[in-house]
């Protein structure tokens, strides 16, 4: 995969897992127990899904980006 494209993927993709995150807080506050376990785990599987399907084959093939996204959350707080 283009180096260029990985990185918009990748951006897309941490931006859209920290909207579902984010979600998990406001949903405990706003739902019953079942409805909350229920979201919150599906909220998981997603997170973990995308990052399992999409994130690592990336980073496996771009390792430098891993590093590179990581040195710049810690320098900004975000990724892009």
């Amino acid at each position: 995969m283009d180096r260029d494209l990985a990185k918009i993927i990748l951006h897309a993709t941490h931006r859209s897992g920290r909207e579902l995150a984010d979600l998990v807080p406001f949903i405990k506050a706003h739902c019953d127990e079942a409805d909350y376990q229920r979201l919150s785990t599906a909220v998981a599987t997603v997170l973990h899904d995308l990052d399992a399907t999409v994130q690592q084959p990336i980073y496996r093939e771009h390792p430098e980006l891993e590093r590179e996204i990581e040195d710049r959350v810690e320098r900004f707080g975000r990724m892009f």
